[in-house]
Formats: structure tokens, sequence, C-alpha cells
């Protein structure tokens, strides 16, 4: 009987710590405030495939994507909170997806998003698993304007010293 409490004591324990993969929130609310505007998604392997197009209007977005038969699916995103990662530039948000399909199945999911700016081009990744994002970014947003990023990353590299040739004269050192 201890055995079998324990048993089952011990599977909820591992479902608790397996479903808490995403953070309650970020540090700032709403959305990254330099995502704004019209834009199309496609794969980062081919630029001419667009999946979606869409807006993002302060801390919303909607993308729509062709079913076929002139019928559409659309995600609508809501930021919950964002923050910018100091490493690499790029920004991590909770975002609140409801995505209705093309026969009006509706969905809603918390996902994660890592997205790195780089002006009118957007590279991105969302995961319901997965925050941080540390893999790579699979998606690409063109953006109608140059996207201002207010995320840079901190400077880690220090150059080093020049190297001295062999047989080169020493600089004296600076007073």
């Amino acid at each position: 009987m201890a055995r079998a409490a324990l048993t089952l004591a011990l599977a909820a324990c591992l479902a608790a710590c397996a479903s808490a993969a995403l953070p309650e929130k970020f540090n700032n609310t709403g959305g990254p405030p330099f995502l704004q505007g019209p834009m199309t998604v496609s794969n980062l392997t081919d630029f001419t495939q667009v999946s979606w197009i869409g807006w993002w209007d302060g801390n919303n977005y909607r993308l729509l994507s062709g079913a076929g038969n002139g019928q559409f699916t659309t995600a609508d995103g809501t930021y919950q909170s964002w923050q910018c990662n100091p490493v690499d530039g790029s920004y991590t948000a909770l975002v609140s997806v409801a995505t209705t399909a093309a026969d009006g199945t509706k969905t809603t999911k918390t996902v994660c998003e890592r997205g790195l700016s780089l002006g009118s081009v957007m590279e991105w990744s969302q995961s319901e698993t997965e925050c941080p994002i540390m893999g790579d970014l699979s998606l690409t947003s063109l953006t109608a304007t140059d996207v201002v990023n207010p995320c840079v990353p901190e400077p880690t590299d220090v150059l080093p010293p020049p190297e001295v040739l062999p047989g080169a004269p020493v600089p004296a050192p600076s007073a």
C-alpha cells in the first residue's frame, strides 16, 4: 500500500514538473513595442514560400493562411509579457495564441516566442514546452519597414592585443 502511494506521488510530481516548462511572466508586460505593422511569414530555407500574412498591432497580431477553396486559417496572438535577451539581442515573450482552422475548429495555447530583429527581417520560433528557446529560429517575418530593436547584445568579446611577429620590434608600453 505504501509503495503504491509512493509511486502515485512520484508520478504526480513528475507530471507537475514536466508541465512547468513555461515561466509565469517576463519583465515587461504586453508585447515588444517594436513589432508593428504588416508582415509575411515564410520558412528560413525559402523566402518565396509565404505561409502566412498578417499584422502586428500593439500587443496583438493576426495571421491568415490560405486553406484552399477560399477558406482561411487564422492565428490571433496576444502578448502577455516579454524581455530582451542580452546574450544575442533577441527577445523572449509569452504569447496566448488562438487558432481557428478553416473548418471552424478553435484551439488556444500559450507559447514561448523567441525573435531576433534584423531590420526588415525578423527570425523567430515558438514552442509550447521550451522556454527560453535554445534551438535555431525557424520562421522569418518580412515587415514593411525596418524594425527598431531595442534589444542589444552585451559586448562580451574583448579584442586580444595585436600579435607580435617573430623578429619584429616589440612596441614600448605607453605611459
